[in-house]
């Protein structure tokens, strides 16, 4: 919610800067019109996180069913996806997948190199003779975490800081 009132904020603010034109309100029933046609888009979405609520699935089986049936709307639904724009969704997706997993892979590497090298007993000294207080060795975590989290991915801060910050914690 707070992401979604932020980004209205700012959509705002650049709609503003930019000086976008605004069009008149349309009325009930063209908003009833357009909510007919995007149905399906925004079913999904929320068909998702309740079989993630309701415990239908782990968060993997999820996501697969879920791209499945976003397939499957995008297909015959809206009739949008042809066999040409179908083989380049999947072209594009294994793309990323393979960077993600390229990524991963390195930091298993510089996570052996920390472990090898015994750099994570010298961060976990040093933050934790930084200061007695459970909380304040709990701040400067967030703190590192927070300020490596900009250029690292999720998966590779998870894989290169975990380790390192178990033996203070």
């Amino acid at each position: 919610l707070t992401m979604c009132i932020a980004m209205l904020g700012m959509s705002y603010a650049i709609s503003v800067k930019r000086n976008f034109p605004r069009t008149p309100w349309q009325g009930w029933k063209n908003l009833g019109v357009e909510f007919k046609k995007s149905f399906w888009a925004l079913a999904l979405p929320a068909g998702t996180i309740f079989c993630l609520m309701a415990g239908i699935g782990t968060v993997t089986e999820v996501g697969a069913l879920s791209a499945f049936f976003a397939l499957v709307i995008s297909k015959f639904a809206y009739r949008h996806l042809g066999i040409k724009e179908m083989a380049e969704c999947f072209i594009n997706a294994t793309i990323m997948t393979a960077r993600v997993l390229c990524s991963i892979a390195t930091a298993g590497v510089f996570t052996w190199l920390i472990s090898y090298l015994g750099v994570s007993g010298a961060v976990a000294d040093m933050i934790s003779n930084a200061s007695t207080s459970p909380q304040l060795v709990l701040i400067l975590c967030v703190i590192i975490l927070f300020i490596a989290g900009g250029p690292l991915s999720v998966n590779v801060l998870l894989t290169v800081f975990v380790p390192v910050m178990i033996p203070t914690v």
